[in-house]
């Protein structure tokens, strides 16, 4: 058993809680509830439900690593989740004046360190 991978697992897990449960009456349903274009809306939709589809996929992968069911995925996934910290901390920065406003930065930089450090130590065995 890999535990960083289960560790990274379990926390994605919470963020998809997170996301659904806390997102999307805070972020989600207020875009819908605008007087945005219906086609805007709609990519919202398609964009907030790809992200939600991206970590549960990304939480099946990791817990499959963490059984020792292949590990192929995990650099991928580790990679994903800098990027969406990155592109947190840029937006953060370029339109909220900190690159460290938003909680996710932590959480996907959390992830992706998980997700990095039980791939090295898996190479090191």
């Amino acid at each position: 058993m890999n535990f960083w991978y289960l560790a990274a697992t379990v926390l994605t897990i919470v963020t998809i809680g997170a996301h659904v449960i806390g997102g999307g009456p805070e972020i989600h349903k207020p875009v819908l509830e605008s007087e945005l274009a219906k086609d805007v809306k709609a990519v919202v939709s398609v964009i907030w439900h790809a992200i939600t589809a991206i970590l549960v996929l990304s939480a099946i992968w990791m817990g499959l690593a963490a059984m020792g069911r292949g590990s192929g995925a995990v650099p991928y996934i580790a990679a994903q989740f800098f990027a969406f910290s990155g592109l947190f901390m840029l937006y953060g920065a370029l339109r909220l004046g900190s690159p460290f406003i938003f909680p996710q930065v932590y959480i996907f930089l959390i992830l992706g360190l998980l997700a990095g450090v039980g791939y090295w130590r898996g190479l090191q065995v």
